[in-house]
């Protein structure tokens, strides 16, 4: 989730708005994809130009470029659940985020 996001279709509205305000030419590539029951899983390539705050980063105009694995649970032809684990440690050294250990 990113700050704000509620649960449900207006969360994920309120997502793809945030991405799109960082990431304007995001495009998301399905490398592969697996279906078991009411379960899909994909690992998929995100990429984007950073144009936009991004994780409290201003846009740097770098391109970036990161994977994630995707699972959705599907309940009545609808997408029910979605879990999601974004490469973000990636994606926020792309775009020159300063990256540690916690302070302390």
């Amino acid at each position: 989730p990113v700050p704000g996001q509620a649960p449900g279709v207006d969360g994920f509205k309120h997502w793809l708005r945030y991405v799109r305000s960082a990431f304007p030419d995001a495009q998301a590539t399905v490398e592969d994809a697996f279906a078991h029951r009411d379960r899909v899983a994909g690992r998929v390539t995100w990429r984007g130009t950073h144009r936009g705050l991004f994780a409290g980063v201003a846009g740097s105009g770098r391109p970036v470029e990161f994977t994630a694995i995707q699972i959705v649970r599907f309940e009545d032809g609808k997408a029910a659940e979605w879990w999601g684990v974004p490469d973000l440690l990636s994606a926020l050294k792309q775009i020159g985020a300063e990256v540690g250990p916690p302070a302390g």
